[in-house]
C-alpha cells in the first residue's frame, strides 16, 4: 500500500479566510477519488452512505450505509472501493476553536471528538467506525451537518456565530451516543454512574480500585469498559474533570489557587498549575484574567 505522507491537508486551505477552523467537504457517490492517501491537521468526523472500504495506514476496514468515523490529525487514510461511496465531512482544528467546556467531558464520547491530552490513538482503533447509526439517526445528523455548511459558505453577518451554534449541537449531540448509537440504556446508565461519581468526589484519592469497586467491575474489565466508551483511560479522564473543574472555580469563585487545588483533588498549587498547562494550555493567572 503507498502512502503519500507529503500529502498533508491544512485546515486553512480549505476556508482561505481563516476565521473559524471550521469546514464541511461533501464528496456525492461517485465523486470520492480512489486511495488518495492523505493526511491532515484536523480533527475529521466522516458519515458514511453506502458502501466502501477506509484505508488508515496499512490497515483496511469495510465501511457501510450509517458509518460515523472521528479520525484524529497525523494519520494517513484513503478510501477505496468508491464507486457506492458517499461521505460528509465535517473537520475541525479543536485547538484552535474557543470552547465553553462546561461540564462536556461527562459526556462519553466527548473525550474522541477533543482529545485533549489523550494519549495517540492506535491505528487500529482509528480505522474503525466509532458509531453505527440508524437510518433515522444518520438523516438528522446529515441534515445538520448540511444546514452548518449552509453558515459556513456564505459571506452573511452573523454566519461564525450561527456556525458556532450549529457545530456545537451536532458535538453534543454525537457525544452522548457513547461508544455506540445502538447501546443499551443500562451501559449508558452504567457510564453515567461512573462520571457522575469521579465528578462528585474529585477531592477524595480516587483510583483505579476505588473506581472500578463502584460499579462491582474488575480493576481490568473496568479499565476495557471505561476505555472503550470514552475513547481515554478512567485516570486520564479523572484529571481532565479535575482541571476543569478548577478553571471553574478559579473563574467563577474566591477561593485561592491552594483552596482550589485541594478542593479538586491536587495535593497542591504547584501541581494544578502544571496540569492546567498540560491540559488546557494556560496558566490558572490567564484564567483568573480571563
Amino acid at each position: 500500500m503507498k502512502t503519500n505522507k507529503n500529502n498533508i491537508l491544512l485546515i486553512s486551505k480549505l476556508r482561505k479566510d481563516k476565521d473559524l477552523p471550521l469546514w464541511v467537504c461533501h464528496m456525492e457517490k461517485g465523486q470520492q477519488p480512489e486511495r488518495l492517501f492523505h493526511s491532515h491537521n484536523f480533527m475529521e468526523i466522516v458519515l458514511i452512505r453506502g458502501r466502501g472500504t477506509h484505508l488508515l495506514e496499512d490497515l483496511a476496514e469495510p465501511v457501510s450505509e450509517g458509518d460515523l468515523l472521528i479520525i484524529p490529525p497525523g494519520f494517513v487514510h484513503a478510501y477505496a472501493d468508491c464507486s457506492e461511496l458517499e461521505v460528509l465531512n465535517l473537520v475541525y482544528d479543536y485547538a484552535q476553536l474557543y470552547i465553553p467546556w462546561l461540564d462536556s467531558f461527562q459526556l462519553p464520547l466527548f473525550g474522541r471528538l477533543f482529545p485533549v491530552a489523550v494519549a495517540a490513538e492506535k491505528a487500529s482503533d482509528a480505522v474503525k467506525p466509532v458509531l453505527k447509526l440508524d437510518s433515522v439517526h444518520l438523516d438528522h445528523f446529515w441534515e445538520a451537518i448540511c444546514r452548518l455548511q449552509g453558515h459556513i459558505n456564505p459571506v452573511e453577518p452573523g454566519r461564525n456565530f450561527l456556525a458556532m451554534g450549529g457545530f456545537l449541537q451536532i458535538i453534543g449531540e454525537l457525544a452522548q451516543f457513547g461508544n455506540s448509537a445502538t447501546k443499551q440504556s443500562i451501559e449508558l446508565e452504567k457510564m453515567q454512574k461512573i462520571i457522575r461519581f469521579m465528578s462528585n468526589n474529585l477531592q477524595e484519592k480516587l483510583n483505579m480500585e476505588s473506581l472500578a469497586r463502584h460499579v462491582m467491575m474488575s480493576h481490568r474489565n473496568f479499565y476495557r469498559y471505561f476505555k472503550q466508551m470514552t475513547g481515554i483511560a478512567p485516570l486520564q479522564y479523572l484529571t481532565l474533570l479535575r482541571v476543569h473543574k478548577a478553571a471553574q472555580l478559579l473563574k467563577h469563585s474566591p477561593f485561592s489557587l491552594e483552596e482550589v487545588a485541594v478542593s479538586c483533588g491536587f495535593c497542591d498549587a504547584n501541581y494544578l498549575s502544571r496540569m492546567m498547562k498540560q491540559h488546557l494550555n494556560i496558566s490558572p493567572k490567564d484564567v483568573r484574567r480571563g
